[in-house]
Order: structure tokens, then C-alpha cells, then sequence
């Protein structure tokens, strides 16, 4: 990856820059541009929370709203949606193969 200083990368209004330095945590990754905050925490972080009862609660809430099931619906639909649908069934065709019969 090639090494942008965070002031290039402010004023070409890049999303991200990378540094090659490692963060507190000991990642070697791009950083957000915006806060500095490495996209390893961040990840982490978001993990946690999905993880955690507030986040599985927030997540049911937004998936049973009216705006949330239209967005599943239109993800669905959609030929990304499709595609993934598709490699998924045949996914678990192979691992029903797969079962030894009792």
C-alpha cells in the first residue's frame, strides 16, 4: 500500500490515508481520514457492539421498521441480492450431500 500523509489526503478529500505505522492497538492499517481512528479498531469496535445486547436490539428494531424491511426487500431483489441468494442455496445442497445418512 502506498504511504499518504493525512494532509494530502485531506486536501485531495480522500476517505482514507495509510501511514505504515502501527496504531495503539498494534494495527498496521489505513486510517480514517476525518479522525484518524484506524479501520482495524473500528471494525472491532463496531463487532462489540453488534455483539452486545443494545446492538442485537437496535439491529431488530431497524429490521422490523417499515424503512428497514424495504431495504432487505430491495437488496433481495437486486441482482447483487440474487447472486448471493443463489451461492448460499447451492451451499447448503453440497453440505446436505455431504451428511452421512443414519
Amino acid at each position: 500500500m502506498r504511504i499518504i500523509l493525512p494532509s494530502t489526503a485531506k486536501a485531495r478529500g480522500l476517505r482514507f490515508y495509510f501511514t505504515g505505522e502501527r496504531c495503539l492497538h498494534g494495527h498496521v492499517a489505513k486510517r480514517i481520514t476525518e479522525n484518524g481512528n484506524c479501520v482495524e479498531c473500528r471494525r472491532d469496535i463496531e463487532r462489540r457492539y453488534d455483539e452486545s445486547s443494545k446492538g442485537r436490539k437496535t439491529q431488530r428494531r431497524w429490521r422490523e421498521s417499515r424503512k428497514g424491511y424495504a431495504t432487505k426487500r430491495r437488496y433481495h431483489e437486486s441482482k447483487k441480492g440474487r447472486a448471493t441468494q443463489r451461492k448460499y442455496d447451492r451451499s447448503r445442497k453440497v453440505r446436505a450431500r455431504r451428511r452421512p445418512r443414519k
